[in-house]
């Protein structure tokens, strides 16, 4: 337009110079005015279409940018450093609109933390340390937001000095609570002591835990692409695989017991729950496997199963199994088909072998018998150690008692053969016990039960021979049990008490001592006799722990009477042979002296001619160890016994007490009178004292005082007594004689 003007200042100006009028040269530039306005008008035009077209192009760009960035989900951003101001787009309803707020206002929305983290991002980059800005941080609010920023500067002045910074942002929440879980499920993977495969649609591995490695011997890189099949057993079918691959497409999930091949080509057995996952977006089908390893597991329940149900020493069966296959069997059986039978059978004499060879011995021998029981047995036929040295036997072919006898004579024959251990031929026999279903009982304890009945009546009848049940031994065996049981609570109830037996002494005219003798005080048949309880105490060896009882009350007693100045009272304990061999009594009463501050001549011990015969030099090497502790042993109910004369004269004895069984008959027998003039000669050639026991009458009592007897005890002068009625016998206050002198006899001169 500049241009223009000047062509018609020219034109003007030429006019003027050729001489035009002035109303010529005004209708000139009127002419020239008009086309500049033409001119200005035609551009300004041009420039609004151009600025029309701009300003839509700019709508339209700002409409795309804003459906792009609500389709992206992203934000934009501008930070202008002069204000120090944030602009940033939001969404609000369907519209993304623009909010601008203080730098200040924007650092509290963000964790302190964080604040740190966007700060040295946009400081490295302003540095030119890093060509962007990229940063994640957390947003506050009800629930922590995380955001991605990028961005980078877009102004800057004329000397180069950033202006301004501008950029998007992200919301990546979803995406960081994902990954955390994701981080998390492999943590937890990685350290789980299970073992964890995980593999394709196509049963190939895609990775496996460092469990899964230690478990198959296999890397994580060997594996990767190989087929799961690479670790199948042959153990297991073809088909057994096909099975787990088809329901693994149908249910998704599948879950066994199965072995599996190592690296090394060991196998274990495995405990495997198999799960389909989809993975989206593309629907990609996985399979998680979590195995765990149970070989040692199942081997230590198969070997408690078998403990369980088998004898650990011999392999047999035990009782527990032997009843319950029994009565299985008996569930099933008809008694039309005839009598089922039960056979107990115990060894004879096992106890010796354990004695003399030792229990390692016994046991052998208990193996070597269940092998022959084994190879007597029939097909289907049970066996069992019931416990110690008893078996059983229920032949299931033996369905007639003529079967049953003929099969226990054949179990008979079978022991005649001796049995082999440790180089020595070892013979044993059986005694064995017969019952019968359903005769003796409906259930399988109750034949067992009859069995051990029997078996008890072959042992009575003597040994190596066969019995069938009889209700009646039966019945006495039970009573039997009910008594150990009830002495085996009389024990743990204190229910045990003493009662004392003077011995009179002819020669001091007075009592001398007292025989401890034990009673059971039964809470509701008073007081019980020895007879009843001492052999069971004897058999279930609690006349061990009694004895000691016995002998700790006895000897305390002594010690009270001796206080009260009856220093001159001994007290006689008759003494088990089980307590002689349990090899400490001596060490026993040394001490129990020791702490009652009482002498060994307190004490007399009485032991049976049986007794000291069974092992003659275990009971000399015995009788000197008490005899050193001061105290004195008697010979009870001498005579009755087969003592040898040479052991006698050998035996560190003091005392022979003569049985009742002799005394009885004086002075009217005169084999009687004969055997007691022996003794005595006997005794005073050995320098021994003598007792008469069982001393009843008053011509027994004259009779034994004239031949020279030391001392006498018996009903004659006292009853066994409780210990409040010694102490008054001790005092004069309660004595039935009070000298034989009254009655004659040697010392009455």
């Amino acid at each position: 337009m500049t241009g223009a003007l000047a062509l018609a200042a020219a034109s003007v100006a030429s006019a003027q110079d050729a001489g035009w009028e002035a109303s010529d040269t005004h209708h000139l530039l009127e002419w020239l005015v008009l086309v500049f306005v033409v001119l200005v008008v035609q551009r300004y035009r041009g420039r609004v279409r151009e600025l029309a077209r701009t300003q839509a192009a700019l709508r339209e760009r700002d409409e795309h940018l804003q459906l792009a960035l609500k389709a992206s989900s992203d934000g934009y951003w501008h930070y202008d450093l002069g204000s120090d101001s944030v602009l940033y787009s939001a969404p609000d309803g369907s519209q993304v609109v623009e909010r601008r707020v203080p730098s200040t206002t924007f650092r509290g929305w963000v964790p302190a933390e964080d604040v740190g983290k966007i700060e040295g991002a946009i400081a490295r980059h302003l540095a030119g340390q890093e060509r962007e800005i990229e940063v994640e941080f957390r947003l506050n609010g009800e629930q922590i937001r995380w955001l991605q920023l990028r961005g980078s500067t877009v102004l800057r002045a004329d000397d180069g000095r950033p202006l301004r910074l501008a950029g998007t942002y992200r919301d990546i929440t979803a995406f960081r609570r994902a990954q955390r879980a994701s981080r998390i499920a492999e943590e937890v993977i990685e350290s789980m002591h299970e073992a964890v495969a995980v593999s394709n649609a196509s049963h190939e591995y895609v990775t496996v835990n460092p469990a899964f490695e230690q478990m198959t011997g296999f890397c994580a890189d060997e594996l990767a692409g190989q087929p799961v099949a690479l670790l199948h057993s042959d153990r297991h079918e073809p088909a057994f695989y096909r099975r787990i691959r088809t329901e693994l497409e149908s249910s998704g999930q599948w879950q066994g017991e199965l072995w599996q091949r190592r690296k090394n080509g060991e196998e274990l057995l495995v405990a495997l729950r198999t799960s389909r996952i989809v993975l989206a977006p593309d629907n990609e089908r996985l399979y998680v496997s979590v195995l765990s390893d149970i070989t040692v597991r199942r081997r230590n329940e198969h070997r408690l199963q078998r403990l369980a149900s088998h004898d650990p020493l011999t392999g047999v069966g035990n009782r527990n199994a032997f009843l319950q296959q029994l009565d299985a069997l008996i569930a099933a059986s008809d008694a039309a088909a005839g009598p089922l039978g039960v056979l107990e059978i115990d060894l004879d004499r096992l106890k010796q072998v354990n004695e003399n060879l030792g229990h390692d011995a016994g046991d052998e021998l208990l193996q070597a018998v269940a092998l022959r029981l084994q190879a007597c047995l029939s097909e289907g036929d049970l066996l069992a150690r019931l416990g110690s040295d008893e078996f059983a036997i229920a032949p299931i072919s033996a369905r007639t008692p003529e079967a049953l006898v003929w099969y226990a004579q054949f179990l008979i024959s079978a022991f005649a053969e001796p049995f082999m251990v440790r180089g020595r031929a070892i013979t044993v026999t059986p005694s064995i016990g017969i019952s019968l279903w359903p005769e003796h009982g409906a259930e399988a304890r109750h034949l067992v039960n009859a069995a051990d009945s029997a078996m008890y009546e072959a042992k009575a009848a003597g040994r190596n021979t066969f019995r069938f049940h009889s209700q009646a031994r039966y019945q006495a065996l039970r009573e039997r049990l009910d008594l150990e049981r009830r002495i085996r609570q009389a024990v743990e109830r204190n229910e045990f008490l003493l009662v004392y037996q003077p011995r009179y002494s002819v020669a001091a005219g007075r009592v001398t001592g007292f025989e401890a003798l034990l009673r059971w005080r039964h809470p509701e048949r008073g007081l019980v006799g020895p007879d009843e309880f001492v052999p069971l105490l004897e058999e279930t060896g609690l006349v061990v722990p009694v004895g000691r009882w016995v002998l700790s009350e006895a000897l305390a007693q002594v010690r009270e009477w001796r206080q009260r100045g009856h220093d001159y009272i001994s007290v006689s304990v008759n003494v088990s042979q089980r307590q002689i061999h349990e090899g400490s009594l001596h060490q026993f009463i040394a001490i129990l002296l020791n702490e009652l501050g009482l002498r060994g001549d307190a004490l007399e011990l009485e032991i049976t001619e049986s007794q000291l015969m069974d092992d003659p030099d275990e009971a000399i090497a015995m009788l000197e160890d008490l005899h050193r502790l001061g105290l004195r042993v008697a010979i009870d109910d001498f005579g009755t016994g087969y003592s040898s004369l040479a052991y006698l004269r050998k035996l560190p004895i003091d005392i022979l007490k003569i049985d009742k069984a002799f005394v009885a008959d004086v002075p009217g027998d005169a084999d009687s009178s004969v055997i007691i003039e022996t003794v005595l000669g006997m005794a005073r050639t050995l320098k021994l004292k003598v007792v008469a026991e069982g001393v009843e009458n008053e011509a027994q009592a004259r009779f034994l005082a004239n031949l020279g007897i030391d001392e006498i005890q018996g009903y004659w002068y006292s009853r066994p007594i409780l210990v409040e009625n010694a102490l008054a016998l001790l005092e004069g206050r309660g004595a039935k004689h009070a000298s034989l002198r009254s009655v004659g006899g040697p010392q009455a001169g």
